[in-house]
């Protein structure tokens, strides 16, 4: 689109769909990194204590770690590029001062960390995707933020900026991220909630606590991982901070009343399944 100055706000949404498999992007992006050493991917340890289906996907690539690394690393480039040229788009059109841009991702991918493969598990090389706001209006700029927020958060941040009525503003789960982006006002979110199939995590700035959505203790126990003194998420210390798991079990139950039944995917249903 080529006229200057929009007179009208624009909203574009822009999928870009990597790093994902087959990580096919074109030879000059894997070029640079062909000899490039990444760090070591965290050990598998001793999961004994952990549900079993958190650690179900074993990984089993053919191919090395370093390899697979590699190729993200390309697929990473090839994406910084194409941001590149949105960026020098909305220059051009002289509307990149009044443009905010969020780059982010749906979740990550386990990449032999704790010995897996794939999403299925809460680990946070899963649940820690990218989220990068850029706003030449923001008055808190360069800022690395390390409470954890979630995507839901995007969707009331830009009903806020758009100036929806605070009906529309209030209807979506989530809180506004613009107290983040500007200074003033509270983030008012406590933690942050996670799911998978059977399993929900509560991640707060210090845990992590993980268990199932039968109501009942799996047979593992709960998960708990003290991110502060753990940020690799190699050791269970539920038993060690009995009433970190009761405060947080209470924030779980709070969060599964307000945001209603879990509605499992179709082809997860007894019935489904009984066919």
């Amino acid at each position: 689109h080529h006229q200057k100055k929009h007179d009208q706000p624009f909203f574009l949404w822009l999928n870009l769909s990597l790093p994902h498999g087959p990580l096919d992007v074109a030879q000059p992006y894997h070029a640079p990194y062909a000899t490039k050493q990444f760090q070591k991917v965290i050990p598998a340890g001793d999961v004994s204590d952990l549900p079993s289906e958190l650690v179900a996907s074993k990984y089993k690539q053919n191919k090395s770690v370093l390899d697979n690394q590699r190729q993200f690393a390309a697929c990473v480039a090839f994406i910084d590029m194409l941001v590149g040229k949105l960026v020098d788009c909305l220059q051009r059109q002289e509307i990149r001062d009044d443009t905010m841009i969020v780059f982010f991702s749906d979740h990550g991918i386990m990449l032999a960390d704790h010995g897996l493969s794939g999403k299925g598990t809460l680990f946070k090389e899963v649940l820690n995707p990218s989220l990068i706001i850029s706003w030449p209006a923001a008055s808190r700029r360069g800022v690395v933020e390390t409470r954890p927020v979630e995507l839901l958060d995007i969707l009331k941040t830009s009903l806020q900026i758009a100036g929806a009525s605070r009906s529309d503003i209030d209807r979506p789960f989530g809180e506004s991220l613009l107290p983040l982006l500007t200074g003033e006002g509270e983030y008012r979110r406590q933690a942050c909630f996670a799911e998978m199939t059977g399993f929900y995590a509560v991640v707060t700035r210090e845990y992590k606590y993980i268990n199932n959505f039968d109501y009942q203790e799996n047979k593992s126990g709960p998960v708990l991982f003290d991110l502060k003194n753990d940020p690799d998420e190699t050791r269970n210390v539920a038993d060690n901070h009995r009433d970190v798991i009761t405060t947080m079990r209470s924030m779980a139950n709070d969060w599964m009343k307000a945001t209603q039944p879990v509605r499992p995917p179709y082809f997860y249903s007894k019935k489904n399944r009984a066919r």
